[in-house]
């Protein structure tokens, strides 16, 4: 696959996103790399229940060339891709 023109890349990996970061030292060219690690079962406080709750979790890590894209839009832009893995049905 032809590679060049591409300003974004997406990795996955699955341990975490780091390595999938990692494995994004093969996209030289990318200005935003987005790295996503496998989900997986975590405990986490449900107040309204007042104990722990199973819930499914997934690291996500967004790496890029702060000379083409501002941190304000990219910290927006993991926020958004959050949101809609987390609510599919907005897609």
């Amino acid at each position: 696959m032809d590679e060049r023109g591409n300003i974004i890349g997406i990795v996955s990996a699955k341990l975490d996103a780091s390595a999938a970061l990692a494995a994004s030292g093969a996209l030289p060219e990318q200005s935003l790399v987005l790295g996503i690690g496998a989900a997986r079962r975590v405990p986490s406080w449900n107040a309204s229940k007042d104990r722990f709750v199973p819930v499914m979790e997934a690291n996500l890590t967004l790496s890029f060339d702060h000379r083409v894209i501002d941190g304000g839009a990219a910290g927006r832009l993991l926020m958004r891709i959050a949101d809609l893995i987390m609510h599919p049905e907005q897609l």
